[in-house]
């Protein structure tokens, strides 16, 4: 566990208008930090507090997809909270990862299981918001985890979950 938990960016919160549940951040937060992963990629189309939460708290390196962010408003909430952006927020390109943070998508979350997984480390994750993305595309993808034999868990930090593992 991280030494400030608990304490996540709340102006940031405000300014985007986030209804994002902390718990479910901190659950993120602490994720990335237990596992040790030191790449991770954000996927919030619909919210950029997520993004900027995340970075704010972890010493990994955290990706943005160009697809997936709401770039100008990001820029503008580094211009007025600059202290809240002390790590710079990366844009992917064929990187491997460590995590997968996938909390609300314009792109069919088979789609993006398909880009992605690829690029997961051994012993990575991903993490798909089950209250942020289309129910119909999270169960279309669990029956393709069951086909294909990919380590998966419903599971809560404060909403429910999918985690998917790479052994």
């Amino acid at each position: 566990m991280r030494n400030d938990l608990g304490t996540l960016p709340f102006d940031l919160k405000d300014h985007f208008k986030s209804k994002a549940l902390d718990l479910d951040i901190e659950g993120l937060i602490n994720t990335i930090y237990q596992n040790s992963y030191s790449k991770v990629l954000i996927l919030s189309t619909k919210d950029p507090f997520y993004i900027s939460a995340i970075a704010n708290k972890v010493k990994a390196t955290v990706y943005y997809d160009a697809l997936e962010i709401d770039l100008p408003k990001i820029n503008e909430a580094k211009e007025n909270f600059p202290a809240d952006f002390p790590n710079q927020i990366h844009l992917l390109g064929d990187q491997k990862l460590d995590f997968i943070a996938i909390e609300g998508t314009n792109q069919d979350l088979n789609d993006l299981f398909d880009k992605y997984y690829s690029q997961l480390n051994s012993n990575g994750m991903i993490a798909i918001s089950y209250a942020n993305n289309s129910k119909s595309e999270i169960k279309k993808l669990i029956s393709h985890l069951k086909l294909t034999g990919i380590t998966y868990e419903v599971s809560y930090l404060s909403s429910k979950y999918l985690f998917i593992v790479k052994k």
